[in-house]
């Protein structure tokens, strides 16, 4: 983004058949189009998450926790949701590095964490437990867009 420059969106399907323009007014009643990062190694939970956030009308790039940082520098998201795995990589590492250029993390988990669950909305961090409950995600994706600025 240069000084003086022009930036413009352009909203296509991110899954086949699916139509962006009706999808807005999805389930979740979501006014604004939100664009997400999508870390999950794992590609079959990755398509379910696509699918589900997608139908609510939002654009997601999926991608791999080793390329996170650099998308992050060289795009604009709204919010990143990071899927928890034991033993895979750690999102702590990436928030601190962007915690500025990224208005919300979504993390996702299979199980119950004490230090997750110790209130990280006010950081600017949400929890979504698996399997994922439509009206949980509906409430997360509402204040992620009540937190996202404004695009011009």
């Amino acid at each position: 983004r240069q000084s003086g420059g022009m930036s413009f969106d352009i909203d296509l399907p991110i899954v086949p058949g699916t139509d962006v323009r009706s999808a807005k007014s999805g389930p979740a009643g979501s006014r604004r189009v939100l664009t997400f990062m999508l870390v999950d190694n794992d590609a079959g939970a990755q398509h379910q998450l696509v699918g589900l956030l997608s139908a609510r009308g939002h654009r997601v790039v999926p991608a791999r926790a080793e390329e996170a940082a650099d998308l992050a520098h060289r795009l604009r998201f709204d919010g990143v949701v990071w899927v928890l795995r034991p033993g895979g990589p750690k999102w702590s590492d990436f928030q601190e590095r962007l915690h500025d250029s990224i208005p919300a993390v979504v993390l996702v988990s299979d199980g119950y964490d004490a230090d997750l669950a110790s209130n990280p909305q006010e950081s600017g961090d949400y929890l979504l437990r698996r399997p994922l409950e439509e009206p949980d995600l509906d409430r997360v994706l509402a204040a992620v867009e009540s937190r996202a600025p404004a695009r011009v």
